[in-house]
């Protein structure tokens, strides 16, 4: 997560999280900001893509856990993206770089003051899988500008 406006520079990995400091460097613990980097990049992820990913590319329709899905890719299909084809709300993503690859899934959409927000979560790579629910959403007013997308590769 980057917030160029505040110098905020943080990321939640597999072994744990990160927070940069322009003075110091790196640091290994994000503390409590750990569910907040999560949470926010989640819901980046699944409501505005293009502002983490680039080169967007139709790829069809499927079917995934049994729902009609629009598939798109992004950053040469390194990550699908999956819409409900009855809504076109986002139901998942399937990150495909890592080995082995993972799955992410969105789902218990509610509206937070006019945008449709998800309340569960859940990562999977093969056997391990993360679950998320969230029980206060909030949305804070920021600036389009806050959130610059990547420049195009």
């Amino acid at each position: 997560m980057y917030q160029s406006h505040t110098g905020f520079l943080a990321g939640v990995g597999r072994s744990g999280g990160w927070l940069v400091d322009f003075e110091s460097g790196a640091t290994e613990s994000l503390g409590e900001s750990s569910a907040f980097v999560r949470t926010h990049e989640l819901h980046m992820l699944a409501l505005l893509p293009r502002s983490r990913l680039a080169a967007p590319r139709f790829l069809g329709t499927t079917q995934l856990d049994s729902l009609p899905v629009l598939a798109v890719g992004f950053s040469g299909d390194s990550v699908i993206a999956y819409f409900s084809e009855a809504d076109t709300l986002p139901v998942g993503l399937l990150v495909t770089w890592p080995d082995p690859a993972v799955a992410v899934s969105w789902s218990e959409w509610t509206e937070v003051n006019g945008v449709a927000l998800f309340r569960e979560a859940s990562f999977r790579q093969e056997a391990e899988e993360w679950h998320y629910t969230y029980d206060r959403l909030e949305l804070i007013p920021l600036p389009d500008s806050v959130f610059e997308p990547p420049r195009e590769r």
